[in-house]
């Protein structure tokens, strides 16, 4: 502890969103196996789209990806989108 004092104890903490997210796209352990590697994948896609729930341990609660999670790379409105890829189906014929 500081100065010599010994460390309390505090109680323990709830992990961040931005951690559980961090752990679910790199080194989750549900299953404990070679599935926890195509498990990371999967949370690693949701979180691309921006979309859906990711798993990282058996005694935590899922973590929810959305469109506003640092990790999202599809952050365009529908009706955007739709213009964007008629534009490039334009350009490519």
């Amino acid at each position: 502890g500081l100065f010599g004092q010994p460390a309390q104890q505090q109680g323990q903490t709830q992990p961040t969103q931005l951690y559980q997210q961090v752990t679910a796209l790199s080194a989750p352990t549900l299953l404990g196996d070679e599935r926890d590697s195509i498990l990371a994948k999967w949370n690693q896609l949701q979180a691309f789209w921006g979309t859906g729930k990711g798993y990282y341990a058996n005694n935590n609660p899922s973590v929810d990806f959305t469109q506003e999670n640092p990790f999202c790379r599809f952050k365009v409105n529908g009706d955007s989108w739709f213009f964007q890829l008629a534009h490039l189906i334009l350009i490519l014929k």
